[in-house]
C-alpha cells in the first residue's frame, strides 16, 4: 500500500513540476528595453536602457546625413518635455548616437527626423 501511495504522489508531483515548466516556457522574457521607438523612415530610433538612460540613434548618419532628435518625459517631472538631438556637420562631426543622463523612469518617448519645410517624421509616442 505504501508503495502505491508513493507512486501516486510521485506522478502528481511530476505532473505539477511539468506544469510549472510549461508555464515558465510560455512566459515572455522581459525586453532589455522598456520603450523602443523608430520613426517611419527608420532614420531615428530611441530607446530606454540601463538605469533609465535614453539613447537616440541616427541610422542614416554615414550615407545620407540627416538630423534626428527625440522627445521624452520622466516620472519625476511629468510636465517637462526633454529632448536630445544629433546635429549636422555644421555643429561638428556626425555622431550616430547620444545618451541622456540617468534619471527617473521614462514614461513616454518618441524619435523624429527633421525634414526641411515639411512636418518632421516622428514615431508614435511609446
Amino acid at each position: 500500500m505504501s508503495g502505491d501511495r508513493y507512486s501516486r504522489r510521485m506522478r502528481a508531483l511530476t505532473a505539477f513540476a511539468g506544469g510549472i515548466v510549461a508555464v515558465a516556457a510560455l512566459t515572455p522574457i522581459a525586453s532589455a528595453y522598456a520603450i523602443n521607438v523608430t520613426n517611419g523612415s527608420g532614420a531615428a530610433q530611441s530607446y530606454t536602457h540601463g538605469n533609465n538612460v535614453v539613447r537616440l540613434l541616427n541610422h542614416c548618419w554615414a550615407t545620407n546625413p540627416c538630423h534626428v532628435y527625440n522627445e521624452y518625459y520622466r516620472s519625476a517631472a511629468p510636465g517637462t518635455k526633454r529632448s536630445y538631438e544629433l546635429y549636422g556637420p555644421e555643429n561638428g562631426p556626425w555622431q550616430n548616437y547620444v545618451d541622456s543622463n540617468t534619471g527617473s523612469t521614462v514614461t513616454s518617448l518618441r524619435a523624429c527626423e527633421t525634414i526641411s519645410a515639411w512636418p518632421d517624421d516622428c514615431s508614435a509616442w511609446g
